[in-house]
């Protein structure tokens, strides 16, 4: 089964999923998302995997991937000329085993942009071509919960001449917060936005009934 709804009262999605492997192993799994009001370049991703039947051991992967292609079609005038990829790595690598960060630049107007990845568990990280890849092998018990969170750092060379160091500043910074804190100050941004835009779209259906 899988749900997706967005609060627009509090600015983030949430994603529920409920698994049942051949085994017959049922794992209930809400993801919540937001992409940050306060720190602008800082989106967090929330996860928490809850075994309602199994009990033994459970692997993470985490993944930041370079290899950014466009959407192109040589038989769709729309987007016949489009370049597949714009965007070409041009360095990847991983600081003490805590943060992973890919560096490409614009193929024309040589621009850069810096993804920079971490986490709020241990993770093993490793570079894997034109990609980082975070990984743990953990345990869970039957009735219990395992949360981590998943920090992704945007920052380009347009904002700052320093984007590699901008971005491990803030994902260090929003490490050091939490991500309980990065969603309670979606909260209070997001709140008076929230109101006005709940009012108007009960406003639209009463309208649509009348």
């Amino acid at each position: 089964m899988l749900e997706r709804k967005l609060n627009i009262m509090e600015g983030y999605n949430v994603r529920h999923i409920e698994w049942i492997s051949p085994k017959g192993h049922h794992l209930v799994i809400r993801i919540r998302k937001m992409a940050s009001f306060e720190q602008l370049e800082l989106a967090v991703i929330e996860y928490m995997i809850t075994s309602m039947n199994y009990s033994g051991d459970i692997s993470i992967l985490s993944t930041l991937n370079g290899h950014v292609n466009n959407y192109a079609d040589k038989n769709d005038p729309r987007v016949s000329s489009e370049r597949e990829r714009w965007l070409l790595v041009e360095q990847v690598h991983v600081e003490n085993n805590a943060l992973g960060q890919i560096t490409s630049k614009t193929r024309h107007s040589n621009l850069f942009v810096t993804a920079s990845m971490s986490h709020d568990i241990d993770m093993d990280y490793e570079v894997q071509e034109e990609s980082v890849v975070a990984f743990k092998h953990a345990s869970i018990k039957q009735g219990e919960s395992l949360t981590f969170s998943k920090f992704l750092v945007y920052t380009d060379s347009i904002r700052t001449p320093v984007y590699e160091e901008r971005g491990r500043q803030i994902i260090h910074k929003a490490i050091q917060h939490s991500s309980a804190y990065w969603f309670s100050q979606q909260k209070s941004i997001w709140k008076p936005f929230g109101k006005w835009l709940g009012l108007n779209l009960r406003a639209m259906n009463l309208l649509k009934k009348h």
